[in-house]
């Protein structure tokens, strides 16, 4: 049986444990340094990492979950300066957390803080310096070991399952997004619906009443000032308007060339349109329009549970790309998930 990464987030420390944090450990907790991991720094600092987990090993009773069986994930990682560490100041490591990069999202694979630091706010700073270097990154996903998934509840992460894979998945949207609305606005519009998209293009009035529209502002590189991010569907419909006239409607894989969809966390993220036909985008004038001021969501449309169906105009105009794709394998549906990780205790 391999080996299984870990996330580790702070743990309820039993009162036995608990008691035997000192007020000076404790003050130590709170002058507690974080640094990225370097080309300079990440010889000395792995090292750090490495002897404390394998003494941790060495002491304890064997545990399937040390991340002392994790080494070789955490020597990668450090190498290639996806980590960072926290320092307390006598220059101890108390704490580290390392990640894979993606784009617009980042997995965080394992984050551990030192027993007698536990629930002193380490992850947190760590989760806070890393917002604050990578401002690109919208989304935060991670694979959290039971025992830890209350200390990431307390920290303002959602859960979600995860199809095709069936699995519990932990998110945290970190940048703010697009308002939606309920109504079909003017100017350029992407139009949502996290329901299977041939139920929606077949019969959409039957989920008329739930579409999700979020009316875009682009620059001139086709970027959005304000990013898209919502629960969505991989297989769910999506429809682009122009002056609420329906331009092209399909999943999201078949009209933009980069990626958006984040299917290890259902959620749906578009800060720029790089559509698969932009000869359609371009007919239009799609990309040279004002832009209109957005209405407010209303309360209704606010308590609208995650994975609501939604979208479509009978326009005159309905051009389909998914039609286009039939012959498309799904690697979504084939492929297993590979940046799962599990956390507890930081």
């Amino acid at each position: 049986m391999g080996k299984r990464k870990a996330v580790h987030e702070e743990q309820t420390i039993p009162p036995s444990k608990e008691a035997k944090v000192t007020t000076s450990q404790q003050t130590l907790a709170t002058q507690t340094a974080i640094e990225f991991i370097n080309e300079e720094n990440k010889a000395e600092y792995k090292k750090l990492i490495l002897d404390w987990l394998q003494s941790d090993f060495n002491r304890k009773e064997k545990s399937e979950h040390d991340f002392w069986h994790n080494r070789e994930t955490i020597e990668e990682a450090f190498d290639n300066c996806n980590a960072m560490i926290a320092l307390n100041n006598q220059n101890q490591a108390v704490g580290y957390m390392i990640w894979d990069i993606y784009d617009r999202s980042a997995e965080i694979n394992i984050v551990e803080v030192r027993e007698a630091y536990r629930r002193q706010g380490i992850f947190k700073n760590m989760q806070a310096t890393f917002i604050d270097k990578f401002t690109d990154t919208f989304v935060l996903t991670g694979s959290v070991l039971p025992q830890s998934e209350k200390a990431f509840d307390n920290a303002g992460w959602e859960s979600v399952i995860v199809v095709p894979f069936n699995r519990k998945k932990y998110y945290k949207i970190i940048r703010p997004g697009l308002p939606m609305l309920d109504v079909l606005p003017d100017g350029c519009v992407i139009a949502v619906c996290s329901e299977n998209y041939h139920q929606v293009q077949k019969n959409p009035n039957k989920y008329n009443h739930l579409m999700r529209y979020f009316q875009i502002d682009l620059d001139e590189h086709q970027k959005l000032h304000t990013p898209i991010i919502t629960d969505f569907h991989y297989e769910g419909y999506i429809g682009v308007y122009l002056n609420k006239e329906l331009i092209v409607q399909g999943k999201a894989r078949h009209i933009f060339n980069n990626e958006t969809t984040l299917d290890t966390a259902n959620l749906l993220i578009i800060d720029r349109i790089e559509p698969h036909q932009p000869e359609l985008f371009n007919a239009k004038g799609f990309f040279n329009q004002p832009q209109q001021e957005a209405e407010p969501l209303s309360p209704f449309k606010q308590n609208i549970s995650n994975y609501s169906p939604f979208l479509f105009n009978s326009s005159p105009r309905q051009i389909s790309i998914e039609e286009k794709h039939e012959v498309i394998e799904d690697k979504c549906s084939k492929k297993a998930d590979s940046r799962s990780i599990y956390t507890y205790g930081a």
